[in-house]
């Protein structure tokens, strides 16, 4: 992989650094601040439509989307343009399990299920609050999930 760009709503990017560790130097953020771009589908849109003006056509290896619905917009601009995924560049998203965006291919995503981590959360709150202890065992994560645009 020579180039990976990565598309956030954030400028705290510790965990694309932290999945891609080792890549550093190949990763290049797109962040947009609140009030400069609109978040969601539409500011995905009109944040690929930007950077594939500025970009002179000339795609990185891949586009990591840190929020499903910016790689929904994202996707669609790139369809727009006659860029096919993966073939011409390859995307991988963030996903909530039952929640990610859908697209005419199944997308390659890290998967988080909200429902199963919240109880898990919960779980060591109310055990905090009985034993006074801190869990040091709780893992949340998501999974890796192969789908067609990887």
């Amino acid at each position: 992989m020579k180039l990976l760009f990565s598309i956030d709503r954030s400028d705290d990017m510790s965990l694309v650094n932290q999945m891609f560790q080792g890549l550093k130097k190949a990763i290049v953020h797109g962040v947009y601040k609140p009030g400069q771009m609109l978040p969601g589908i539409h500011g995905g849109h009109e944040y690929m439509c930007t950077y594939l003006k500025k970009s002179g056509g000339k795609l990185p290896d891949v586009f990591l989307f840190t929020d499903d619905h910016l790689a929904h917009g994202g996707l669609l601009a790139l369809m727009e343009r006659g860029i096919k995924v993966p073939e011409d560049v390859k995307v991988v998203t963030h996903a909530n399990r039952g929640l990610g965006p859908f697209w005419v291919k199944p997308l390659t995503r890290l998967e988080m299920d909200p429902v199963a981590q919240g109880a898990v959360v919960a779980k060591a709150v109310l055990d905090y609050f009985r034993t006074r202890a801190l869990p040091s065992d709780i893992v949340l994560g998501s999974d890796w999930k192969v789908g067609e645009t990887f």
